[in-house]
């Protein structure tokens, strides 16, 4: 199999080719002059401090008995939470059951 290109064809990519290569190849072209490299060392960087203000946190905690049972029936007055020995109000207590469910078998069709 022969394929012929036009004399049109044939110079556009002759000149993508040569005028596309310093392009391509990731070369930086700079019309001012060339910069010169200093050894100075850079200027050191200010630490960036980050301030907040914080109103509540939430704590996961897990109570269980002599046995290893989960209690589940505390509440927020059952807690004494402290913070650099100072006593710290408790808004609330919620119990969360974390315990996969069994699934239900799936609905088999009786054969006729």
């Amino acid at each position: 199999m022969y394929f012929s290109f036009s004399k049109t064809v044939t110079a556009f990519c002759l000149i993508l080719f040569f005028f596309g290569v310093p392009f391509s190849a990731g070369q930086d072209i700079s019309a001012g002059p060339p910069e010169t490299k200093t050894t100075a060392e850079p200027e050191p960087v200010e630490p960036l401090i980050i301030k907040l203000d914080v109103n509540e946190v939430q704590l996961d905690v897990v109570v269980v008995d002599n046995k290893g049972n989960p209690i589940t029936d505390l509440t927020a007055a059952d807690f004494e939470i402290y913070q650099n020995e100072l006593p710290q109000e408790v808004a609330a207590s919620v119990y969360i059951r974390n315990q996969i469910e069994t699934a239900t078998p799936p609905f088999t069709q009786y054969a006729t």
